[in-house]
Formats: structure tokens, C-alpha cells, sequence
């Protein structure tokens, strides 16, 4: 077993206090105790993250809701529902959503630092919650290389770096960064 870096911290973002953790490496994926991991693979292609309570699609590349602008993946995101993406959950149109611009500083590693915390892999957690994510650990096809790969969240940037900006994760180095709202990027949904 590979030993983890691993550090923990306390971020606060609009008036929630978000635990933030911080890794430099991780081959052995985490130590994989349902009771105790952060994450949960609900075999139903969701998988809940249990410091959060949130829901998140297991798959980061569903074909449906790649390459979207703000306003199409919002509206897109709006009609997933089970027999899409993977999901066997019984879930309805009108259940999942964009991640807001905290639950992806919830779940990035080291989000809002300049350093890349995990510079094998994309910047999220493994199932665990103790390293850096392999893939399905516990998510899958998560998009990350190039720098250019963000995922839209639903929040807007609200006119304070750029007018008709959203909010954008990218995976590759842990940044939520802002991103024009008519250009494209991807989609991965959340339920609460």
C-alpha cells in the first residue's frame, strides 16, 4: 500500500463552510470500507458523495451532455432521467440539475489553491476520500487533460469578472474558473 500525502482544511465559500482535502499521490486507490468511504457507488449509475449528501452521475461523459452552452446544458440536464447516462435509478425529469459554484469547490481537491493536488489525474477525490481518483473511483470517464475541460455549474458569474459568464470546474487542476455562457463545455449533473 502507497502511503498519501493527504491534508485537510476548511474553505468558506458564500457562508458555507466546505471541508476542502489535498493529496499528492495515491496508487492504491484508498482504503475501500463502504461504512467509512466518502463516496458511495449506488450500483444504479449514481454515486453520493457522503460529506455532501449530494447525488452525482456516475459517468462524466454521457454522450447527451457533452459539448453544450450554459443554457442548453441547464435545459438538458433538466430531462435526464433513468434509462440515460447509465442511470437505473428510477429517476424523472425534473430531479437533476448543474452543480452550483460550492458543490464543485465541495468536491474538487484543493480547489481555490494554486497547486495542482493531484498531477497524475484530475483534481477529485477517490471513493475513499483519502487520495487522488483512479478511474472508476468511484466516477467514470472523467474528463480532465488539456486544461481546456471544464463542466458548467448553474451559477452565473453575476458581472464580476465578465458579463454573461457562468461558473466552469475543470478537474485537470482543481480551478473553478468563469467561462462564457454561449460557449461549450461539459455537463455533469448532481442531485441533492
Amino acid at each position: 500500500m502507497t502511503k498519501t500525502a493527504f491534508s485537510l482544511g476548511v474553505m468558506v465559500v458564500a457562508g458555507l463552510a466546505l471541508m476542502t482535502t489535498g493529496c499528492s499521490s495515491s496508487s492504491d486507490g484508498g482504503t475501500l470500507n463502504p461504512s467509512t468511504n466518502r463516496f458511495v457507488n449506488n450500483e444504479n449509475g449514481t454515486v453520493t458523495d457522503k460529506t455532501t449528501s449530494l447525488t452525482w452521475l456516475k459517468d462524466a461523459n454521457c454522450d447527451v451532455l457533452q459539448d453544450l452552452t450554459w443554457e442548453e446544458a441547464k435545459a438538458r440536464v433538466a430531462l435526464l432521467k433513468s434509462g440515460e447516462c447509465g442511470l437505473t435509478d428510477q429517476s424523472s425529469p425534473g430531479r437533476w440539475r448543474l452543480p452550483t459554484k460550492e458543490e464543485w469547490y465541495a468536491i474538487l481537491i484543493g480547489a481555490g489553491t494554486p497547486e495542482d493536488s493531484c498531477p497524475n489525474g484530475p483534481d477529485l477525490p477517490n471513493t475513499a476520500g483519502t487520495g487522488c481518483w483512479s478511474e472508476g473511483n468511484p466516477f467514470v470517464d472523467v474528463q480532465w487533460s488539456g486544461g481546456s475541460v471544464g463542466y458548467w455549474s448553474s451559477t452565473l458569474n453575476g458581472g464580476e469578472i465578465c458579463t454573461g459568464c457562468a461558473w466552469c470546474a475543470y478537474p485537470d487542476n482543481g480551478n473553478v474558473q468563469t467561462y462564457e455562457t454561449d460557449g461549450h463545455r461539459k455537463t455533469w449533473p448532481v442531485r441533492s
